[in-house]
C-alpha cells in the first residue's frame, strides 16, 4: 500500500477572514501539498486563539523563530488588507527566515471574487506599494458606459488595454479597439472575447495621425464615448525626434478632437500626465498642449460633447517603465541602474489608474483637467533595493546600484499642479479638479499650424521656441545637439555615386570659396576632387563644409578630414595632380542630420552603386 505524500508545513500570516478562508480551502482540497501549522497575527487579541484547532502562536515578529521551531517550509501572507508600510515589514521578516513566501492580492484585486489559495502569488513591488483599494461609485459609472459604443485610442498599451477590461465590466454594447502596434492589438482583441462574451469587440488597426481613416471609424462606428490613451511617452527618445511628438501627441489629439466632435461623441476623455506640468522636456510640452485643446472644447458651439483630461503620475508595471527594466537588470546580474540618488516619482497601479479614469469620466462637466492622488512621492533607489530584496539579493553585496546622471529632459521630482492651476475637491476622495488658464482657442490653433510645418520641415528648434511660446513654463533648454545620422536614420556608411549630369559642389571653410565636385556622398560622409596645384584645402582635420545642388543648400556642416590621396588611372580623373579628399560628418544637429539625409538621397543613384 502506498504510503500518503509528506504534506509541507505552512504558517498563515493574518488571522483575520482571509486567513480563515485560506485555511479552509487548504484542509478541503487533499491535492494541496500544504498544512497550516499555526498563524500569526499582530493583534494581541487573537493570540492564543484556536482556528480550526490550530493556534495564533504569536506575532509577526516571531516568524524567525516559530520557522525553525515547527520546520516550517513556506509561509503565505493572507493580510490582503495590509498597507504598504505593513507589507513592507512583514516582507523585511520573512527574507529573515530563509523560507519561500507567497501573499494573496490586495482587497482590490479579490473584490470581485472569493478568497482562493490559487491567487496565491509572489510578492511584488505594487504589494510595497501599498495603495489603498479605490472605492468606486460604480453605478454614475455604468450610467454612461452600459449600453454604449466606446472607442479607445491606444488599446493595445498597458494603460488602453486596462481601461478596456474595466469598460468591458460595465456591459457597454461595442469596444473599438484602436491601436496602431498589431500584436498588442491582437491579444487584448483575443482576451477581451474570451472573458466578455456579451461585449461586441471590434479591433481596428489604425493610426490616429491618420484623418480619413478615423473619419471612416468613427462613421462606421458611432462612437458615443472615446478614452484617448495613445501617445508617445518615452522622454529621452522624443527629445531626439520632438516632431514625432508634435505629430502624435499634439495632432493626432486635434485629429481626435475634431472628428469626435463631428461624430457627436458625448464624453472624451484624455489621458494625460503629470510630465504636462511645468514641462521639462518635450514629451511633457506636447501632452500640455493636447491638455490646452481639450480644454478649448468647453461651451464650443459645434458639439455638446463634454471634453475633459484627467492628469497622473507613472504605473507600476507599464511596458517600458523601471520597474520591468529593474527586474530585468536583476535577472542579468546587475547593475541596477538609477539616474540620480535623489530622483522621486509618483506612482500608482495601472488598475487604480483605469478605474479613476471611469470614475472621472462620470463626473466632468466640460473643460476639465481631473488629477489623481498618487499619494507621497517614491525614491527611485529606494524602489530599486526593495526589487533586488524581493528576487533574493542585498543590495551593494549581490546586486549594485549604479548612478548614470539624468538624461535630457528629466527632471529630479514631478508635480501634479502648475502655477495659475486651482485645485478643488470632489466628490471622490482620491480626484481633484484643477481650474487653470485658458487659452484662446483662435490663438491656439495658429500655434497648432505652425507647429505642422515645424514637424514638416523636422525643425526642432522652431518646435521648441513654439511650445515655449504656448507654454512659457516650457524650458526647451539645448537638447538638439546629437550624432543625428546616427539617431534619426539607419547608419548608411557606404558612400554612393552621385548620379552622373548633378552639379553637385562642396566648398570647404576655412578655404578657398570656390565649390569642388562631389564624387560620392553618404549620410555618414563625402569625397570630392580638387587640383593639387591650384587649389588650397587646408590641412586641419575639423572642417566645416556648405553644399550645394539643384538650388539646395546646406551650410555649416560639421566634419573632418579622413583621407587624401592623389588619383590613379583607375579613377575618372587621370591628372597626377588632382587630388581625392574624404572627410566624414560630425556633431550634427538633428535640423541638419534630416537636411542631409534629403540632400543624399536627391544626389545618389537608385541602384546604390
Amino acid at each position: 500500500m502506498r504510503s500518503r505524500p509528506e504534506k509541507k508545513p505552512v504558517i498563515l500570516v493574518g488571522a483575520g477572514d482571509a486567513g480563515e478562508m485560506t485555511f479552509r480551502e487548504i484542509m478541503d482540497n487533499h491535492s494541496l501539498k500544504s498544512r497550516v501549522v499555526a498563524f500569526v497575527d499582530d493583534d494581541p487579541a487573537k493570540k492564543g486563539r484556536l482556528i480550526h484547532g490550530v493556534p495564533v502562536r504569536g506575532t509577526v515578529s516571531d516568524l524567525p523563530r516559530l520557522v525553525r521551531q515547527l520546520g516550517v517550509q513556506e509561509i503565505f501572507i493572507t493580510a490582503p488588507s495590509a498597507t504598504g508600510t505593513q507589507m513592507r515589514r512583514i516582507v523585511e521578516i520573512c527574507e529573515q527566515t530563509s523560507v519561500p513566501f507567497k501573499t494573496l492580492p490586495g482587497l482590490g484585486d479579490l473584490i470581485h471574487g472569493r478568497v482562493s489559495i490559487k491567487a496565491l502569488r509572489d510578492v511584488s513591488y505594487t504589494d510595497l506599494l501599498g495603495r489603498e483599494p479605490v472605492k468606486l461609485d460604480e453605478a454614475r459609472i455604468g450610467a454612461y458606459l452600459e449600453g454604449a459604443t466606446v472607442l479607445v485610442t491606444g488599446a493595445g498599451g498597458s494603460i488602453g488595454s486596462e481601461l478596456c477590461r474595466q469598460i468591458c465590466r460595465f456591459r457597454p454594447e461595442t469596444i473599438v479597439l484602436f491601436d496602431r502596434a498589431e500584436s498588442p492589438l491582437h491579444e487584448i482583441d483575443i482576451e477581451l472575447k474570451r472573458a466578455f462574451p456579451h461585449v461586441r469587440v471590434l479591433p481596428v488597426l489604425g493610426d490616429i495621425c491618420d484623418r480619413r481613416h478615423l473619419s471612416a471609424v468613427f462613421e462606421a462606428c458611432q462612437p458615443r464615448v472615446v478614452f484617448h490613451a495613445a501617445a508617445y511617452k518615452h522622454v529621452p527618445m522624443l527629445e531626439l525626434q520632438p516632431w514625432k511628438a508634435i505629430t502624435n501627441n499634439v495632432l493626432g489629439t486635434s485629429n481626435m478632437i475634431e472628428i469626435s466632435r463631428q461624430y457627436g461623441v458625448e464624453r472624451f476623455v484624455f489621458v494625460s500626465t503629470d510630465k504636462a506640468v511645468r514641462p521639462a522636456n518635450i514629451m511633457g510640452a506636447s501632452k500640455r498642449v493636447a491638455e490646452l485643446l481639450v480644454h478649448g472644447q468647453n461651451g464650443c458651439r459645434q458639439s455638446d460633447g463634454k471634453f475633459m483630461a484627467v492628469r497622473f503620475g507613472n504605473v507600476v508595471g507599464s511596458v517600458g517603465s523601471v520597474v520591468p527594466l529593474f527586474r530585468k537588470q536583476i535577472a542579468e546580474g546587475g547593475p541596477v541602474t538609477v539616474t540620480h540618488p535623489g530622483v522621486t516619482r509618483y506612482f500608482m497601479t495601472i488598475a487604480e489608474a483605469c478605474q479613476l479614469i471611469l470614475q472621472a469620466g462620470s463626473m466632468g462637466k466640460g473643460g476639465e483637467t481631473f488629477i489623481l492622488d498618487m499619494g507621497t512621492p517614491v525614491k527611485i533607489s529606494d524602489m530599486a533595493r526593495d526589487l533586488i530584496r524581493l528576487s533574493g539579493y542585498e543590495p551593494g553585496v549581490d546586486i549594485e546600484i549604479e548612478y548614470v546622471g539624468l538624461r535630457p529632459g528629466e527632471k529630479l521630482f514631478e508635480e501634479l499642479i502648475t502655477r495659475g492651476e486651482g485645485i478643488e475637491r470632489t466628490r471622490h476622495e482620491k480626484i481633484m479638479v484643477l481650474r487653470g488658464r485658458c487659452c484662446n482657442q483662435k490663438i491656439l490653433n495658429g500655434h497648432i499650424g505652425e507647429l505642422r510645418r515645424f514637424a514638416d520641415a523636422y525643425d526642432s528648434k522652431g518646435i521648441r521656441a513654439k511650445l515655449h511660446e504656448i507654454e512659457p513654463e516650457f524650458n526647451p533648454g539645448d537638447n538638439n545637439e546629437m550624432d543625428g545620422h546616427r539617431l534619426v536614420f539607419p547608419d548608411r556608411r557606404r558612400k554612393k555615386r552621385v548620379r552622373p549630369g548633378r552639379d553637385a559642389l562642396v566648398s570647404v571653410y576655412p578655404g578657398p570659396e570656390k565649390g569642388f565636385r562631389i564624387c560620392d556622398i553618404s549620410n555618414g560622409g563625402l569625397s570630392f576632387y580638387y587640383h593639387d596645384s591650384q587649389d588650397v584645402v587646408p590641412d586641419s582635420g575639423e572642417l566645416a563644409v556648405c553644399l550645394t545642388a539643384d538650388g539646395s543648400r546646406l551650410e555649416n556642416i560639421p566634419c573632418r578630414m579622413v583621407s587624401r590621396r592623389t588619383l590613379t588611372d583607375s579613377d575618372p580623373i587621370d591628372n597626377g595632380k588632382t587630388r581625392r579628399l574624404s572627410v566624414m560628418f560630425e556633431r550634427l544637429t538633428a535640423e541638419q542630420s534630416l537636411q542631409l539625409e534629403f540632400f543624399v538621397r536627391n544626389l545618389v543613384q537608385e541602384s546604390g552603386h
